[in-house]
Order: structure tokens, then C-alpha cells, then sequence
């Protein structure tokens, strides 16, 4: 413990405070938040950037352990649920996770953009974007022989009616429209998914298991819109907000981590007992080795302020060891009330 203290001691400044909150006993399955749990823990997250004053402060990047969070805090939830759930193999996981999946890449290479171009009225933007991946308005393809004002009012249509789609339609009414008219590259594997008739017979993993991606794909044409630029957002790092492991090698001026043992998957984490064993218990070595890495990262992250959330069962007594442990001065520790 005390080459973990001093280690992380060394990355905590006169600039640096921790906040400690009461933690929740986790009523959902695994020992996991429910969604209202959840919804809680996001509550306190704000009730602490407000006694931070830093409610307002959006170029601070802010570091969840776990993209569960992140999700909720971005209003993505659902489909993240989909991608990580019953439906979802661990390579469609890895690939929604990295922005990467045959599904999302339409939206995030061009839907978005061309939509979030609409609504900023930017018709440079929306000509450039189609110019580089719209098939309907390549340089040399089949609309090179149109002036720029007929291409330009040609997109503006094109784009308003992709507009109601996005507005009032699901996401495979936007997919099927976008088709249509060539807005962008579609992958074989996609057009395959949209071509087909859904699956009407429930999903028995013992029987369609290698057809999982079915269900997936069901479920995702079947969702409205109004989450999917959010998530772009986020997979594009155009966001203050960032999983702790897809922080390293970058620093930013105000830096706020949130560590929650409830999140820490399968007990593989365990910040309360590297930060304050003694009221906490001690940690495995795998989860002080795994904890003090990624404590290290985030930590080493702020240049000038960092700003901790550390859930907790005994709020109390993780204060009087942070403080007796040296890792934080009296003035830098806070109970949320």
C-alpha cells in the first residue's frame, strides 16, 4: 500500500480535490445498479460539478470507468443496450464500441454529419460531405455533368427529406431513404440485413445463436433516430466525456474522474480498497494492480485540476483514511451531503 500511496500522491496537487458519496447497495442482477440506481448515481454526479462550480465547465473531460454510464449520461442508453445485449456477439460489441459496426458506420461516416449540417444550416458542409461519400454526388459520377447550383439545390432536397425521415421515422425508414437516393456507401452485409423479411419467432440462443445478428439488426431498424448522434459524437471523440482506459496518452487542463466499485466489472476494479483499504478492505492483488494502473492514467491525465467522485459504503471513514493515509490535505477531501 504505500508504493501505491506514494505513487498516486505524487500526481495529487493543491488543485486536486476529492469528493466521497454515498454508495447505493447495487438491487439489480449481478450486483448491479438498476436503471433507476443509475439515474441516481448521475443525480449526485451533478449535485458535485455544482459544488464544484464546474456545472458549466464543458471543456472538462470528464472519465466513466464503463461505457453503461457514459451511455445514460449522453442519452444513448438504448442503443447501447442493444449492442451489448442478447442479441450482440462479443465482436459486434467490440466493433459498436469502437464506432466500427457495419450497422452504425452509414450514420456515423455521413447520416450524422449530413443531419447535424442541416440543422446548422452549413450548406457548404452538407456538399462536402456528400461530395466525399455519397455515390449520388461523387465528382466524376453520374451527377459530374451538373452545374454546382443544381447539385446544390438537388442536396438541399435531398437533405430535407432525410430531415423528416430522421425526425418522424425509424431508423430503417432513414436507411432505406439514404439507399434510395445514394447518400452514402452501403456495405453488402447491410444490404442484405434491410432486404430481408424481420424475424417474427422468438430468439432461442440454443437455436439461432449463429444467427443472432439477425435479431440485432431487427432491433436496431426498428429504434427512432434520436439517439444516434449522441453516440457519433461520442465514438468521435467530440465529447467531454470519455471511458478512463480510452483516456491514456492524452491530458487535458480540468480532468474529472468517477470511480463507482458498483461499475467496475466483475470485481476486476476496486478503487475504495486501493484508495482506502482499511475502511474498505483490502483489494486482491489483481484488482490493486488493475486499479492502481488505471488510477494512475486518469490521474496523470489533468494538467492543471483534477476532480474525483469516489462512491463509497462508509462516506465517514473514507474521509479520515484519506486524509490519515496523506494521499489528500483536510481541505481537499468533501462528503456530498
Amino acid at each position: 500500500m504505500e508504493e501505491v500511496t506514494k505513487e498516486i500522491e505524487e500526481l495529487i496537487q493543491d488543485s486536486q480535490h476529492i469528493v466521497v458519496i454515498q454508495a447505493e447497495n447495487p438491487e439489480g442482477a449481478r450486483k448491479r445498479y438498476t436503471i433507476e440506481q443509475l439515474d441516481r448515481a448521475l443525480k449526485r454526479f451533478d449535485e458535485a460539478l455544482k459544488q464544484w462550480g464546474w456545472q458549466n465547465n464543458n471543456n472538462a473531460k470528464r472519465l466513466f470507468l464503463v461505457r453503461q454510464m457514459i451511455a445514460r449520461r449522453l442519452d444513448f442508453s438504448n442503443l447501447h443496450s442493444i449492442f451489448t445485449g442478447t442479441y450482440a456477439s462479443t465482436k459486434a460489441q467490440n466493433d459498436y464500441e469502437d464506432g466500427e459496426h457495419f450497422l452504425l458506420r452509414p450514420f456515423i461516416s455521413t447520416l450524422c454529419p449530413l443531419i447535424e449540417a442541416q440543422i446548422n444550416d452549413d450548406q457548404r458542409r452538407i456538399i462536402e460531405i456528400l461530395g466525399q461519400s455519397s455515390p449520388a454526388f461523387e465528382p466524376t459520377g453520374k451527377s459530374s455533368e451538373k452545374s454546382l447550383k443544381a447539385m446544390l439545390a438537388t442536396a438541399i432536397s435531398a437533405i430535407n427529406k432525410l430531415n423528416e425521415h430522421w425526425e418522424g421515422g425509424t431508423v430503417r425508414d432513414v436507411l432505406l431513404f439514404a439507399r434510395e437516393q445514394e447518400l452514402c456507401k452501403f456495405s453488402p452485409r447491410l444490404i442484405i440485413h434491410l432486404e430481408r423479411e424481420p424475424r417474427t419467432e422468438e430468439y432461442d440462443d440454443d437455436v439461432h445463436s449463429a444467427d443472432k445478428a439477425d435479431w440485432l439488426s431487427d432491433a436496431f431498424f426498428g429504434m427512432p433516430t434520436s439517439e444516434l448522434r449522441t453516440y457519433a459524437d461520442f465514438v468521435q471523440d467530440n465529447t467531454p466525456v470519455s471511458t478512463q482506459h480510452g483516456s491514456k496518452g492524452e491530458e487535458y487542463e480540468d480532468v474529472l474522474v468517477v470511480f463507482d466499485d458498483i461499475e467496475a466489472a466483475w470485481n476486476q476494479y476496486s478503487f475504495t480498497k486501493l484508495l482506502t483499504p482499511r475502511t474498505s478492505g483490502e483489494a486482491t492483488d489483481g484488482q490493486r494492480e488493475r486499479s492502481r494502473k488505471l488510477a494512475y492514467v486518469c490521474f496523470s491525465r489533468a494538467m492543471v485540476n483534477l476532480r474525483i467522485l469516489l462512491f463509497t459504503a462508509d462516506p465517514e471513514g473514507a474521509l479520515r483514511e484519506l486524509i490519515a493515509s496523506g494521499l489528500f490535505e483536510q481541505s481537499q477531501v468533501d462528503i456530498l451531503p
